[in-house]
């Protein structure tokens, strides 16, 4: 083979390492790859910091539970709409990003066992006089996350029985996206997950006025029929909430389990 052929061929090679290595850390040759999906940016489950490094309790979680098992991990932010999808066509290799387990999702994956209990709560802004019964009576504009439980549960329980006005349900592609619409006054409430509510409470940013008990069960999304990875999660979750370093991610991300 001719010199400036194979040097070619070093430098494609150097330049793919550097590539890669610069996205999820120097492969171990020991160790398997798990591609991550989560949400674009939900908090505080999975979201990008200042820096674009996504960070959240889900993305310390998997890490831990990936150190402890021997693999590599790679992320890639995905919408919520049909996310699952992105685990049945090889996109990912799982979800984990506060994703709620369905009936319908569980026929295009596999669930690991639940590793949390989330119901759903209304914020409005700091300094609205609006209350849960006024939400929940339709006389106000609604956002949330499009293509999540919280959205299907609002177009069930109020679009489709009549109870809000028609217009008034406006889905984002994000929640922050959401929020910023709260913000900007161009809705007049949001009903999404409790936890990730109280982040943005926490911040300043809205007022918790209702919860609304649905008790939704979070699970990892695992392709079907892939029991090496789905048992390696459920092992990772048990043991995980079974050492200090569970309350410590709790801690660190502001959740209070109910």
């Amino acid at each position: 083979m001719k010199k400036h052929v194979v040097c070619g061929i070093l430098c494609f090679c150097l330049i793919a390492a550097v590539m890669i290595s610069g996205c999820i850390g120097v492969p171990d040759a020991e160790k398997k790859l798990i591609v991550v999906g989560i949400g674009e940016n939900n908090p505080p489950y999975g979201y990008p910091d200042e820096n674009g490094t996504y960070v959240g309790l889900d993305v310390e979680s998997i890490e831990w539970i990936a150190q402890q098992n021997g693999y590599d991990i790679a992320y890639m932010g995905l919408p919520w709409t049909n996310i699952v999808n992105n685990v049945a066509n090889e996109t990912v290799d799982i979800i984990y990003c506060g994703l709620t387990i369905t009936p319908e999702r569980n026929e295009i994956v596999d669930f690991s066992d639940p590793y949390m209990i989330v119901n759903f709560a209304i914020a409005v802004l700091p300094n609205s006089s609006l209350t849960k019964e006024d939400v929940l009576s339709g006389n106000v504009s609604i956002s949330t996350q499009t293509g999540g439980t919280s959205h299907a549960w609002t177009e069930k329980n109020l679009n489709e029985t009549g109870i809000l006005g028609k217009g008034n349900l406006r889905p984002q592609a994000t929640i922050d996206d959401a929020f910023a619409m709260l913000a900007d006054g161009k809705c007049d409430a949001i009903i999404y997950d409790e936890v990730t509510v109280n982040s943005y409470v926490a911040k300043g940013l809205a007022k918790k006025i209702g919860v609304i008990e649905v008790n939704e069960l979070y699970g990892v999304a695992v392709r079907k029929g892939d029991n090496e990875t789905l048992q390696m999660i459920n092992k990772g979750i048990a043991d995980l909430q079974a050492s200090p370093k569970w309350q410590e991610l709790l801690d660190k991300y502001g959740v209070i389990l109910s």
